[in-house]
């Protein structure tokens, strides 16, 4: 996690088996990550590869605000 200019930055990553970034489905956690990131004006993206674990990227602007 860190401050970079006016976004703050995440990343969180594995070293399990991952997968097919071509052929990940999104399930329910995935997928309300990715909503919850758009509704705050930020971003997330997913990166894997078979046998190199998993990423989440997620972005947001430093001055998000939850929309009600």
């Amino acid at each position: 996690l860190k401050k970079d200019g006016d976004k703050i930055r995440f990343l969180l990553s594995d070293n399990g088996t991952g997968v097919e970034t071509q052929t990940l489905k999104k399930g329910f956690g995935l997928s309300t990550m990715t909503e919850r990131a758009v509704s705050l004006g930020g971003e997330i993206e997913f990166h894997s590869e078979t046998d190199e674990g998993f990423e989440i990227r997620l972005t947001l602007p430093t001055d998000a605000k939850e929309e009600i």
